[in-house]
């Protein structure tokens, strides 16, 4: 919640990917997605809301272009150099 509203009061653009009850959070963010999480069992399921965020995230890889392929690839090199320690 403090994280969110600092980021909105410093002019970041804040997406929220909740459930149904949406979060808090939602008061401070641009774009909130929900997503179900019912299931046939006793837990809830987080199949559909990672679903969007990887969505999301490969549209705006996608849209990001060149500049968004290299940072990608820098990040992984990065974290395979720290799994490596």
């Amino acid at each position: 919640m403090r994280l969110a509203r600092l980021a909105h009061e410093r002019g970041a653009k804040v997406v929220l990917f909740t459930d149904a009850w949406l979060s808090p959070v939602a008061e401070f963010a641009d774009v909130v997605l929900p997503a179900r999480v019912e299931a046939p069992s006793p837990f809830d399921s987080l199949v559909a809301p990672m679903a969007l965020v990887e969505t999301l995230v490969a549209a705006v890889h996608a849209r990001s272009g060149p500049a968004a392929e290299a940072r990608m690839r820098a990040a992984e090199e990065a974290s395979r150099g720290e799994a490596g320690t």
